[in-house]
């Protein structure tokens, strides 16, 4: 997954889409039309990036670093006619500012683990422990796959389900914000 060119981005909105009908489905009897998002990784891999190529079909190559947490809200329409609001949370991913967005988890439907191949090894233990406590959909993202020779895609995939053996069947999938790739 690569926020440069947008890999994978495609393959990221339907997950999107599919985990929000799921929680629909479920909230329907309750009326909630909302669906809170998170992204949460190590810092520069590109969470700012793809929120903006979700949103807004768009790349940057130079962004300014999320500190604590930033909040964009976009409405949707959905094949039945029926519109969600999406509220996707930006989180800084400096370890030191964990604690200024951690409680964000709790109210959120959805959880974006982010990472590249560059920080596959980093230490998220704090998070999966609270996120596999919590009832929520999860999906893991490796961004910036436009920066990845022909055969790293299954060796970085081996490597990253290796690491979070604890996230289980999770959905991981490799894109790209800058080329929209995924």
């Amino acid at each position: 997954m690569s926020c440069k060119n947008s890999d994978g981005i495609l393959n990221l909105k339907s997950l999107i889409e599919e985990k929000s009908q799921e929680i629909i489905t479920m909230e329907l009897q309750k009326h909630k039309y909302n669906i809170n998002i998170i992204l949460i990784g190590p810092q520069s891999v590109g969470k700012s990036s793809l929120i903006e190529r979700i949103i807004n079909d768009t790349f940057e190559m130079v962004t300014v670093p999320t500190l604590y947490y930033d909040v964009k809200l976009v409405k949707v329409n959905l094949k039945d006619h029926s519109s969600i609001n999406y509220r996707y949370f930006d989180v800084c991913g400096q370890e030191y500012f964990i604690s200024t967005w951690i409680h964000l988890l709790d109210k959120v439907d959805i959880i974006i683990f982010v990472n590249d191949k560059e920080n596959l090894e980093v230490n998220t233990s704090i998070i999966k422990g609270r996120v596999l406590l919590n009832d929520k959909k999860v999906i893991c993202c490796i961004n910036k796959k436009d920066l990845f020779s022909d055969g790293e895609n299954d060796k970085t995939l081996k490597i990253f389900k290796k690491i979070n053996y604890e996230l289980g069947d999770i959905p991981i999938i490799l894109v790209s914000a800058k080329i929209s790739d995924g």
